[in-house]
């Protein structure tokens, strides 16, 4: 009886040791793609540089991890290694994972390009255009290594906004309202 406990036990430990070896072999015959094939294709579909790219293994499948500049803002990308599948596309220091369009749609601030700061007054009237009131000041900063618009807006004599505009894209990233209570 031990004979045949002790030959079902070989017997399994070897399947299992040939079923994982050979999901190896399987899984790594499929070719990986060229690091300059993933850089072009990522470029070509969401413009940018390719800064850094490195190969790393997610679930027994290998992945390409890169970081791209695009209009002075850094990226980091997933791509699968096999098929060039996005899988994950976030601004550095971002939680969201979902890939952006490749159809860019047209803003306001489309007038200038993508390297070129909007202006001061345009920095305003975007402003305007979200939160009322008399601007009373604004500056021009970095910010989380971007270059934003800060304008603060007097809305009331106790209330005041303060408008975060990316200088380049003339999005707003921000809008804080504060109140003034001892008034």
């Amino acid at each position: 009886m031990k004979k045949i406990v002790a030959v079902v036990l070989i017997a399994l430990l070897v399947g299992a040791g040939s079923w994982y070896v050979a999901k190896k072999v399987i899984h790594h015959s499929e070719p990986l793609l060229s690091e300059d094939t993933v850089s072009q294709m990522i470029e070509q579909k969401y413009g940018g540089t390719v800064k850094e790219i490195n190969i790393i293994e997610e679930d027994d499948q290998e992945n390409y991890k890169l970081t791209i500049l695009k209009e002075q803002i850094y990226y980091d990308v997933t791509v699968n290694g096999q098929t060039g599948e996005v899988l994950s596309f976030k601004k550095e220091n971002e939680e969201t994972e979902e890939p952006p369009s490749t159809h860019e749609e047209p803003t306001d601030s489309d007038t200038s390009s993508p390297n070129t700061p909007i202006t001061k007054e345009q920095a305003k009237k975007i402003a305007l255009s979200k939160v009322s009131g008399t601007i009373t000041g604004v500056d021009l900063d970095h910010e989380d290594g971007q270059l934003v618009y800060e304008i603060d807006i007097d809305q009331t004599k106790t209330k005041e906004a303060t408008v975060v505009i990316n200088a380049y894209t003339g999005e707003i990233e921000a809008i804080t309202f504060e109140t003034d209570e001892n008034d």
